[in-house]
């Protein structure tokens, strides 16, 4: 499995950028949402998709900034994985600095991780978009 990190601060925009990615793909037509967790905001979501020919699917996680958060993903992947075959992961991650104990749980997920940096938002968009 592959996973795809987006690291930054606080409101800098990870979220919003794994939403447009989830978006992008979905307006491709070639995936259907399987599972979700969405409540009414960008804060705290959870889809996981699915590729209509080859049934392999993409989740994508917008906060790991809590313990708890943490915890829903991997409960929501531990719950899915036995269903579906979930080859990449998108999620989001604050600054190892700030956050220590929670970056080594987000990394301790699995072992094919690609970090993005979100001070480099434009750049880090078009590299997760031909990583996907």
């Amino acid at each position: 499995m592959k996973v795809h990190l987006i690291e930054g601060p606080e409101n800098a925009g990870k979220s919003s950028l794994i939403y447009a990615q989830y978006r992008r793909i979905m307006n491709t037509n070639q995936y259907k949402l399987v599972e979700n967790h969405s409540p009414q905001s960008l804060d705290d979501f959870i889809y996981l998709i699915q590729h209509t020919e080859t049934e392999k699917c993409i989740l994508f996680n917008s906060a790991t900034d809590t313990f708890p958060c943490i915890h829903r993903m991997e409960q929501f992947y531990n719950t899915f994985k036995r269903v579906y075959n979930i080859v990449t992961v998108v999620s989001s991650n604050r600054d190892i600095n700030s956050h220590a104990g929670k970056h080594k749980r987000v990394r301790n997920f699995a072992n094919n991780i690609i970090t993005y940096s979100s001070d480099l938002i434009i750049t880090d968009l078009t590299k997760l978009h031909n990583n996907i």
